[in-house]
């Protein structure tokens, strides 16, 4: 594991450190510390060597050797977490993942959002460089399979509740806009509505204002009725959690008849 690795490279610079005490000249001393100064380096990331073959594989054409290949760099990133990240290794390794998002072959494709989840839970907040490729190839598995559908709804709510809502804001928001699937964009505006409460709770109520106000308002006068029930649920939160404010900032901002839609859907303006 990591402490074990750690434990290592002090001995190997302790080690490094007692050269100077050594009966060698003082060239042979600076040459034998550079050869140690390398030596701790590639001994601290040693695991992440194999990615470049873990790569590789994850593009061959069996498709259990691309499941298999999935399976290890999922242990690794999630066993070797500080590595990958202090590596700069998190985002070679998300684009290989959401790769295999679109594989050809179902089993791969659902392995590897499995796989996306629990590197979600392990990683945190660490990810964050990596949501904006990572939230849309997600999204994408919405629309297919029910089995990838339910596994990829699992991830994205996996991914609501473990990471800070104002990193979600704009790749949430980002999805509704750029997709016009039902299912995806539906979901996608629920899952919106669940980051409001939290963004609030964060302290955040601006960022549900600049940036989730004009996607409710966008998607408010929807014919479709799962997007409509969707954005009906997130207009209903947006006004429980921001108020007036909510309501004055669509007065300011939006059509006529987007601002009808929304009063009627707060239930204010009428009666």
């Amino acid at each position: 594991g990591d402490g074990a690795l750690e434990d290592d490279d002090d001995i190997f610079e302790v080690s490094g450190s007692n050269l100077n005490t050594s009966r060698l000249t003082q060239g042979r001393d600076r040459t034998t510390s550079t050869q140690s100064t390398s030596s701790v380096v590639s001994v601290k990331y040693s695991e992440l060597e194999h990615l470049p073959d873990l790569f590789k594989r994850m593009r061959g054409t069996d498709w259990k050797e691309r499941s298999e290949a999935v399976t290890e760099l999922v242990a690794l990133t999630t066993s070797h977490s500080n590595k990958v990240i202090n590596g700069n290794k998190l985002i070679p390794i998300i684009d290989r993942l959401c790769e295999k998002l679109s594989d050809g072959n179902t089993k791969v494709n659902l392995h590897a959002l499995e796989g996306i989840s629990k590197c979600v839970t392990v990683l945190g907040q660490r990810i964050e460089p990596a949501l904006g490729v990572l939230v849309p190839s997600i999204c994408s598995n919405l629309a297919r399979t029910p089995k990838l559908g339910t596994v990829a709804k699992n991830t994205i709510e996996n991914m609501t509740m473990s990471l800070d809502a104002k990193l979600l804001t704009l790749p949430y928001c980002n999805s509704v806009l750029s997709n016009n699937n039902p299912k995806i964009k539906s979901f996608m505006l629920s899952s919106l509505a669940s980051v409001v409460p939290l963004l609030c709770d964060e302290g955040s109520p601006n960022l549900a204002i600049k940036h989730i106000v004009p996607v409710a308002v966008k998607n408010c006068t929807e014919k479709k009725s799962d997007i409509k029930s969707a954005c009906n649920t997130l207009t209903v939160t947006l006004y429980s959690c921001l108020g007036d404010e909510f309501i004055n900032q669509v007065n300011r901002t939006a059509k006529r008849g987007e601002i009808e839609s929304i009063e009627r859907s707060c239930g204010v303006g009428y009666g």
